[in-house]
């Protein structure tokens, strides 16, 4: 007792080995380290690094986006739709699918009018082109054999508009001979002039080392 008589004051502190409840701005300005979980729950917000985080649990399905502000809300996630059945979608804008040129149908992968960088395919298909007497290479023959079965002389023409780097090979299965013919736009080469299949069991190959522009070889007459 008297004028002098000391002040007793409670301490603010934190004791996190106990149940608590705190009052006030608190700055911690050394390492924090929870070793158990921690609950933020009413209408508090929790900011880290400049985001702002929700406290209300999403849903089943829901992801985290970030607004230009900085702040974190749940938001509702949307399938991937485009392409067909067999085709890859593409993206084509922030939030535009578009269906892709790449197809693949559980067994092979097609590609249309695409350039395959810093990898290889393998091409095994088989183009049947039997019993015709005329016929023009599609684009969709790049990389595919071409099975002539005819009895009699055929025709196979390289049309102009097909890409760079096409490629074919053509098997004259039957005793009519293959004749390779130049189409309009384009411009054919062989080394020795020549146009045509060899002879039953012959192989001609075509290749396109720039646009419209081919090459043949092989067992040609």
């Amino acid at each position: 007792n008297g004028a002098n008589a000391p002040t007793w004051v409670t301490p603010s502190f934190v004791d996190l080995t106990s149940t608590q409840t705190i009052g006030g701005a608190k700055t911690f300005t050394g390492t924090t380290t929870f070793s158990a979980p921690v609950t933020i729950s009413s209408t508090n917000v929790l900011t880290a690094g400049g985001t702002t985080f929700p406290t209300a649990t999403g849903t089943t399905g829901q992801v985290l986006t970030l607004s230009a502000a900085g702040a974190a809300t749940w938001s509702n996630t949307s399938s991937i739709t485009g392409g067909s059945v067999s085709g890859i979608p593409r993206y084509t804008s922030a939030t535009a699918i578009a269906p892709g040129s790449i197809t693949d149908d559980g067994s092979a992968i097609g590609f249309s009018n695409k350039t395959i960088a810093g990898g290889s395919a393998a091409v095994n298909n088989l183009s049947v082109v039997a019993g015709t007497t005329t016929y023009s290479l599609q684009q969709s023959d790049n990389g595919k054999i071409i099975y002539c079965a005819n009895t009699g002389a055929a025709t196979i023409t390289i049309p102009s508009g097909l890409i760079a780097g096409f490629n074919c090979m053509i098997v004259q299965m039957a005793a009519g001979t293959v004749t390779i013919a130049q189409g309009s736009g384009t411009t054919v080469y062989n080394r020795a002039n020549y146009n045509k299949s060899g002879g039953q069991y012959a192989v001609v190959t075509i290749v396109s080392p720039a646009s419209n522009v081919f090459v043949t070889g092989g067992d040609m007459q």
